[in-house]
């Protein structure tokens, strides 16, 4: 086939000017969140169709969670976009095994949905992903796809994910917002960044304010949002947490840990301030590269991690506690998990682990009596923040947390409030004048 010249002069005109800087970006992470209607997708598949004409050597997989969804998403908007442009005569289009060719250089585009197991295993060479609704998927499926974009490729190799931000404690969060992540670009937009919405498209989203706000904040906004079911339904990360600050000497601190090999275990410092509120300011989190994994660290290492921590801050711990799980012994004779940090000269007590008026005490000091919390959380305890909001009620007792979540820093955190109980107290009731009953502080109108 003849060399093909396409002009792409004009191809700002097609483009939201808020995706230019992405369009030539190389990182090998491009995250794309935020409201409905900002134009995120279309974008996605314009870059795609770009790339592919114009660099050989492509083969791009666009993935969604389940594969049903994909012909009217990733493959359809592709499919637009390359009918928009003109190009349709260049692709060779099948519909059936939705497969795309541009005919020119061989580039493909495949598609699959990751319950897809058995086309999964068949694709090879990739050179790019688009994850669409990344929220969908969890943090394995993404390592599994991030593992196959691998090797030698003419070009760049990029993996985009775009998505709604529907839940604050999704694994997303947690890995591209909350830690640093090399070679990655993130970009939050909204419908007010697309020039090309429709004003009736625009009421529609502009009308959630009124009717309901957590959509609106998630797809109007662009923010992330709030699980409905969550068992913490009053936690705002606006309210809760707070950047760190310099704690008083005076301060009392205390410190909490939830025990955790295999699972993550957490270490949570708090301080307590003239007022009697407790600030959570530090956590020692057991986190084993993925949601709900731990290190398979030792009580003895894990102990050395806090005196080493405690010792460089110069910090006096009034006392600790700790599951009371850490006491039972192991083997026939011991030691137990306690007496391995106490070898260490690492403390506790035995935690309170009463559940239900554990979770009490939790939600009395998250509520507060005078507008504000009397648990704050400095935003640096990233995995306190990061998993309070996703736990939700347990199917078989709805008072309790569902354990099969990453529950570790909030059993902790629920260890402190059980080991300082505190309830906001009543106002005083102003006391009622009898006029018939003898007061001696009053004055007697027949004596004046």
């Amino acid at each position: 086939m003849p060399k093909i010249h396409i002009d792409f002069s004009q191809l700002y005109m097609l483009i939201n000017p808020c995706y230019y800087q992405l369009l030539w970006s190389v990182c090998r992470y491009l995250v794309l969140y935020g409201g409905a209607g900002s134009g995120k997708s279309v974008f996605v598949a314009q870059k795609l169709v770009y790339r592919i004409v114009n660099e050989p050597g492509h083969r791009i997989l666009c993935v969604r969670k389940v594969a049903r969804t994909i012909r009217e998403s990733t493959f359809a908007l592709i499919c637009s976009v390359i009918s928009q442009w003109g190009l349709t005569k260049l692709f060779k289009i099948n519909k059936s095994d939705m497969t795309i060719t541009y005919r020119p250089n061989g580039n493909q585009f495949i598609f699959a949905g990751l319950d897809d197991v058995e086309k999964l295993k068949s694709i090879f060479d990739i050179t790019g992903i688009w994850i669409e609704e990344a929220s969908e998927i969890n943090f394995d499926d993404f390592s599994q796809l991030d593992l196959r974009l691998r090797g030698f490729t003419l070009n760049y190799k990029q993996i985009i994910l775009s998505f709604n931000p529907i839940i604050e404690s999704h694994w997303l969060k947690g890995h591209f917002f909350d830690n640093t992540v090399a070679n990655c670009l993130t970009l939050r937009t909204t419908y007010l960044d697309n020039q090309f919405i429709d004003a009736e498209y625009r009421q529609v989203l502009e009308s959630l304010r009124e009717t309901n706000p957590n959509y609106f904040r998630v797809y109007g906004l662009g923010e992330w949002g709030l699980f409905e079911g969550a068992f913490f339904s009053i936690w705002d990360r606006r309210i809760h947490t707070c950047k760190p600050f310099a704690i008083p000497k005076e301060w009392v601190r205390i410190r909490s840990m939830d025990w955790g090999s295999y699972r993550p275990y957490c270490v949570g410092w708090y301080a307590i301030d003239y007022d009697g509120r407790a600030w959570k300011y530090r956590e020692l989190y057991g986190y084993g590269g993925k949601p709900n994994v731990g290190t398979k660290e030792t009580a003895k290492q894990v102990a050395q991690s806090i005196k080493s921590i405690e010792n460089k801050a110069g910090e006096r711990i009034s006392y600790g506690v700790a599951d009371p799980a850490c006491w039972i012994k192991t083997g026939s004779s011991g030691p137990s998990i306690a007496e391995d940090f106490a070898n260490e000269g690492i403390y506790f007590n035995k935690a309170d682990n009463e559940r239900l008026n554990g979770w009490e005490q939790f939600k009395n000091r998250l509520v507060g009596d005078d507008g504000k919390p009397w648990l704050t959380v400095f935003d640096t305890c990233t995995h306190t923040v990061r998993t309070i909001p996703m736990l939700t009620h347990s199917k078989h007792k709805p008072e309790d947390v569902d354990t099969d979540l990453e529950d570790h820093a909030a059993d902790e955190t629920r260890y402190f409030c059980m080991s300082r109980p505190w309830t906001p107290e009543k106002p005083h009731k102003a006391k009622k004048h009898n006029p018939y009953k003898d007061d001696t502080s009053a004055v007697d109108p027949w004596a004046m």
